[in-house]
């Protein structure tokens, strides 16, 4: 309940919401935030995306990625526009298609990153993801393989927007 200001009762002080019941004489930003946000339970492939080595728009784009964003054919459908695989021509393009199902891609993924992961190079997305989620023999490696992977997701996406416009990659 709010009362009528009165000089009597002294000076005003600013206080600061630290909790939903609870509010300090000192700001948070930290707790701000945690109030302000949508807490969500924490994905597996967290680390693959979010890591300070990344580069943030190539981090950006897995995220995308990852939750299944991207304006590929399967989710034009939806909004009644028909596309083909831009970079293979395959009807179904789908996320797991163009990362790295497509051969087109997978050519791009592997000699990028062939070396980095040997025989545990896939051209499966899940298969992918769970290598990436294993930690490497060194931790440059399991850092050179989580930039590889979305430099090429970022390129990828890259090269089939451009061709998506008529444009030309390079």
């Amino acid at each position: 309940m709010w009362h009528v200001p009165c000089q009597d009762a002294g000076e005003d002080t600013v206080l600061w919401r630290a909790d939903n019941d609870e509010c300090k004489a000192y700001f948070s930003s930290a707790k701000t935030w945690n109030n302000l946000r949508d807490k969500r339970n924490e994905v597996s492939w967290r680390k693959v995306t979010w890591f300070s080595q990344a580069v943030p728009r190539h981090a950006f784009q897995v995220w995308l990625a990852f939750r299944d964003r991207l304006s590929t054919g399967d989710r034009m459908k939806n909004w009644g526009i028909e596309q083909c695989c831009m970079l293979c021509g395959e009807k179904n393009e789908t996320r797991d298609h163009m990362f790295f199902a497509c051969p087109f891609s997978f050519t791009v993924w592997l000699n990028t990153a062939g070396k980095l992961f040997g025989n545990a190079i896939t051209p499966d997305w899940n298969d992918t993801v769970s290598s990436l989620l294993q930690q490497a023999q060194t931790r440059i490696d399991h850092i050179l393989r989580r930039m590889a992977f979305q430099t090429v997701i970022y390129s990828i996406w890259r090269e089939h927007n451009s061709r998506r416009h008529g444009g030309v990659w390079g």
